[in-house]
């Protein structure tokens, strides 16, 4: 891998994921001993990497997208789609909102189906 082609907040990037391979991981480690970085640059790039992280995390399901999830949360094929979806792009928030939402879909139509039932029953 070719780390030192990488800008700093790439390298910074790299540098924060845990999930990095132990040879890649040490190779952004040499590399960013190799560029020197001050501690007021670190800062500044950890900064710019938590406002990049948190911008990405904000924002959930918009209104439409949770009044058709509780409608039909039959679907359960494509909701692992669409939830999956959300993982791939790191976003978990939006995958456990999802899955809320679906789960609140069945209980509100399994009240509506027991509701209906006693009703036509009678």
């Amino acid at each position: 891998m070719n780390v030192h082609q990488l800008s700093d907040t790439q390298l910074y990037a790299l540098f924060r994921n845990n999930d990095l391979h132990r040879d890649i991981r040490s190779a952004v480690s040499k590399e960013i001993g190799k560029r020197n970085f001050s501690i007021d640059y670190l800062d500044q790039l950890g900064l710019e990497f938590e406002q990049r992280a948190a911008a990405s995390q904000t924002g959930g399901l918009s209104l439409y997208q949770k009044i058709l999830i509780i409608l039909f949360p039959f679907f359960i094929i494509i909701h692992a789609i669409l939830a999956n979806f959300h993982i791939s792009k790191g976003n978990m928030f939006k995958w456990k909102q999802h899955w809320r939402f679906v789960t609140i879909g069945f209980f509100i139509w399994t009240i509506v189906i027991l509701l209906v039932g006693r009703f036509l029953i009678q």
